[in-house]
């Protein structure tokens, strides 16, 4: 059986070190907590290839840049947070896996865009080995990745909104108390299991990234609506 394990304990969620930035350029008031744009990675930002383990698999989904680089003008703090047992599975090493995300942030660069943290949960509860075979609290759908940057950077988890394109970023964005996105794609596909508990419902539902900035832009800072059976989504699927 996995054990279960706390974010402090052996094994603990990653957060990639080679490129910390700063948030004070973000607080126009010491006093106020920050509203951040939560990303999940693959689906969202790149596409999702299955287990990444190489810079060269990385694809910039369409718009990805500039609606990074939307939030980026608009003040909005960035983070991403992204399961990635394939250090647990062993097929991808915890520097393998920074130099993806250089590699990734190389590329949003080229576009004027930056992501200001990424956290990453390397276990998995089933499929992993030795010390990353844990149920533990960072893997989405649980929010311990989100709870522990509200933690690091000073950020409002109620106000702040978690973008993803699978039912387990819904999941973990309300339950870290955020609102969330949804993305589809220009067929209104979703990944995973389509949310049938109303309280799984997301806030909205936008195809690709950029249209989610979008609704990013005019609702954050507000608090999440409480779902109910009559859910109205924004785009007829």
């Amino acid at each position: 059986m996995a054990e279960h394990s706390p974010l402090t304990s052996a094994g603990a969620l990653g957060q990639d070190t080679r490129r910390i930035e700063n948030l004070d350029q973000y607080m126009t008031n010491p006093e106020a907590m920050l509203h951040a744009a939560f990303l999940d990675r693959d689906g969202v930002l790149i596409a999702d290839v299955g287990h990444l383990t190489n810079p060269r698999q990385i694809q910039l989904l369409p718009g990805a840049s500039q609606a990074v680089k939307k939030l980026n003008d608009h003040q909005v703090p960035v983070v991403v947070v992204t399961n990635q047992s394939v250090i647990g599975r062993g097929l991808c090493s915890t520097e393998e896996l920074e130099d993806i995300h250089f590699a990734l942030q190389d590329l949003l660069a080229k576009g004027g865009a930056r992501v200001n943290r990424i956290y990453f949960c390397p276990h998995h509860p089933r499929e992993a080995l030795g010390i990353y075979k844990l149920d533990c609290e960072c893997r989405k759908p649980r929010p311990g990745m989100l709870c522990q940057a509200a933690q690091d950077l000073g950020i409002d988890l109620v106000g702040s909104v978690m973008v993803g394109d699978n039912l387990t970023d819904i999941q973990a964005g309300r339950s870290a108390g955020c609102r969330t996105v949804l993305i589809s794609d220009e067929h209104g596909k979703q990944n995973g299991r389509p949310a049938t508990e109303p309280k799984h419902q997301p806030d909205h539902i936008a195809i690709g990234l950029d249209s989610a900035v979008d609704w990013i832009l005019e609702n954050l800072g507000a608090s999440p609506k409480q779902h109910g059976p009559s859910l109205q989504r924004s785009i007829e699927l």
